[in-house]
């Protein structure tokens, strides 16, 4: 019998990325009803039977005491810990990360980590999957955050190949790598060999994920578009090589990234909390299909509890500024597990 989770609170964005992580992963063990202040007294005017409820502090009162709930999540505004009763009730930070709470909230339900898992990094089906990471706006950090993506799926035990599709491609510098693909790989991509693969190994690092090396000129210099980026991605998909590749795309809304978002499995928008980026993005928003609209995920970069937030989408990772030397930029974004949330939902 599935666990019965219920929710109380009026954050829609915050109840979003709950629902999300929690469904993303246990979809088959719980059902998951969501409460609002408008609804609250007339759902708790009757009995019910609550596996776990997680609530806004704003709305815990002697009404939940009258009810036959397993397991109550407090949700407070104060980082402070408290314990009201070990075997039934915990305050917790509101603002823990998404995956902190979850993972508690599976503890104390007695569930597997993954109930779409046969064994931790084994996936059920072998299809390989692909993320495109897409910003409208430049500059917003879009590059690290497909490494860390890439870096967080492979502390997964996922195997990943970083794909960079930029018009002139730096990205090796954060990689504190030098060399550019140097072994005719933009011929054999250009003419979309049979035997692409055979001659991918000389074109990739092999870092903690496969990152493919960037070109040395303008990638439209030797021809490459997006029909040839997709026509190697879908050589991969049909031999799984990779459990995941991870398309760096540019910042342009055309043809290019058009194709390759529809051929993508999901589509990672990377946004901050300042307003012209949150309003051009959601801008963009009104552009796109529905289709690839379903597929979206959005982080946002750079952000601080100042901020204020006009977005028109669901946040499901917040990301921190980094103030580092250029030289641990990339580790220092390895290290403080940014993007482990958002890998976590999508495995």
């Amino acid at each position: 019998m599935k666990k019965r989770i219920v929710i109380v609170d009026d954050d829609e964005k915050y109840i979003a990325n709950l629902e999300m992580i929690l469904l993303s992963r246990e979809e088959d063990l719980i059902d998951i009803e969501v409460v609002t202040g408008e609804y609250f007294q007339e759902f708790f005017s009757q009995s019910r039977n609550i596996n776990c409820l997680i609530i806004d502090e704003r709305f815990f009162t002697s009404v939940i005491q009258k009810q036959s709930i397993d397991f109550v999540f407090v949700l407070s505004y104060s980082q402070t810990e408290e314990t009201f009763n070990a075997r039934r009730c915990e305050k917790i930070y509101k603002y823990s990360s998404v995956k902190e709470i979850f993972h508690k909230i599976i503890g104390k339900l007695g569930l597997p980590v993954d109930s779409r898992k046969n064994s931790f990094g084994e996936r059920t089906n072998g299809e390989t999957q692909v993320i495109m990471v897409y910003s409208p706006v430049g500059g917003v950090g879009k590059t690290s955050v497909s490494l860390a993506l890439s870096y967080q799926l492979s502390m997964l035990n996922k195997s990943v190949l970083y794909i960079n599709t930029d018009d002139i491609q730096n990205y090796q510098i954060y990689l504190h790598k030098e060399e550019y693909i140097a072994n005719g790989f933009e011929r054999v991509l250009h003419v979309k060999d049979e035997q692409i693969l055979s001659g991918l190994e000389g074109a990739v690092w092999h870092l903690e994920f496969d990152s493919l090396k960037p070109f040395r000129g303008v990638k439209q210099s030797y021809g490459v578009d997006s029909e040839h980026y997709v026509y190697l991605v879908n050589k991969l998909k049909q031999n799984s090589v990779y459990d995941y590749v991870v398309i760096d795309g540019d910042s342009t809304f055309g043809k290019f990234n058009g194709e390759i978002m529809a051929n993508s499995d999901k589509i990672l928008i990377v946004t901050n909390a300042t307003n012209f980026v949150t309003q051009t993005v959601n801008t963009f928003l009104g552009f796109v299909r529905a289709s690839e609209r379903e597929k979206m995920v959005f982080v946002c970069n750079r952000y601080n509890q100042e901020m204020i937030n006009d977005e028109e989408y669901a946040v499901a990772e917040y990301l921190p500024e980094f103030n580092v030397f250029f030289d641990r930029y990339i580790e220092t974004w390895y290290e403080s597990g940014v993007m482990k949330e958002t890998a976590l939902m999508l495995v």
